[in-house]
Formats: C-alpha cells, sequence, structure tokens
C-alpha cells in the first residue's frame, strides 16, 4: 500500500464519520450510531497503528 491508498482509506473513513454525525442528528437508532462511531474509531487507531500486519512485513522484507 501507498500514500495514495491511505488517503482513500482516510476519505471514506471521513464520509463515514459524516454519515454517521448525519445519522445522530436525524435520531436514528442509537445502538447502530454507537457500534458504528466504535468501529470508526478502531480502523482509525488500526491505520495509524505500527502494529499493522503491512508494516511488519515490509519491515521484515527490507532487512
Amino acid at each position: 500500500m501507498n500514500n495514495s491508498h491511505y488517503d482513500l482509506i482516510e476519505k471514506a473513513l471521513d464520509a463515514i464519520e459524516a454519515e454517521l454525525r448525519n445519522a445522530e442528528a436525524l435520531d436514528e437508532d442509537f445502538q447502530s450510531i454507537f457500534n458504528a462511531k466504535e468501529n470508526l474509531q478502531k480502523a482509525k487507531q488500526h491505520q495509524s497503528s505500527a502494529d499493522h500486519p503491512f508494516f511488519n512485513m515490509h519491515s521484515i522484507s527490507r532487512k
């Protein structure tokens, strides 16, 4: 994966976040919104994690 892939992932996560805000404003199912927000946060943390499998494999193959 390169920077353009990460940019696309970030844009998708931002779009999901915007949709969640709209759903919340419309007072839709609270549990679904809570779960989606939690998943979004996990995805963002995973994206920036140094423990990501891609980074580990990449650093091993470079040695």
